[in-house]
């Protein structure tokens, strides 16, 4: 994992500063609004595009991301998502990064396909990334658990290894490259809640 230290609205440990651009971030849904609280303090120098549900509940998610100058695309599961794949490919063919929860829709901690074949349908790499703050509300009776910072906490940041992907050979091949992201995301969400 790395790590670099920046201070803004919150004391931020984030190594992301110089991505590869285009790159796949990849991260749990409930990680996502302490990852938005860092990137309020510090943002990697590649533009990103984020995909959010189209579900009115991601409307204030996505505001605050374009705020923040991110591209948002939105979508979620199903045939709808991979019309937002296919939007997040275009956005990635601009330079941009792309910003993804594995387990989308729930259930939580459960990876879907997506990410990994966006990574392999774009060539680009895929940073597994985990998130997480102190001290926070954690929302415990939703699907995700998801953790909001509070107002001059601590928000840490993990990136793991990157992996590339070759074009998927068959049904195999994905499940295999998608237990391998659970995995590495259950790696950098604990390293990201014991820097925390």
């Amino acid at each position: 994992m790395k790590w670099r230290s920046v201070c803004g609205i919150a004391v931020v440990r984030f190594a992301g500063h110089d991505l590869p651009a285009p790159c796949v971030l990849a991260m749990w849904h409930g990680c996502v609004n302490s990852w938005v609280a860092a990137m309020t303090a510090k943002r990697p120098r590649a533009p990103l595009a984020i995909m959010i549900a189209r579900d009115p509940r991601g409307d204030s998610l996505a505001l605050l991301c374009r705020w923040l100058g991110m591209r948002v695309v939105r979508g979620e599961s199903g045939k709808r998502g991979w019309e937002a794949l296919a939007e997040l490919a275009r956005e990635m063919s601009r330079g941009a990064s792309a910003v993804i929860t594995a387990d989308g829709t729930g259930p939580a901690l459960v990876a879907k396909a997506g990410a990994v074949s966006l990574a392999s349908a774009t060539g680009a790499p895929l940073i597994p990334t985990g998130a997480d703050c102190r001290p926070a509300i954690r929302a415990r009776r939703k699907w995700d658990q998801v953790r909001t910072p509070l107002p001059f906490g601590r928000v840490a940041v993990a990136l793991g290894q990157s992996h590339q992907y070759p074009v998927f050979a068959d049904l195999l091949s994905i499940e295999q490259a998608r237990r391998r992201l659970e995995d590495s995301l259950n790696e950098a969400a604990l390293a990201a809640q014991a820097k925390g």
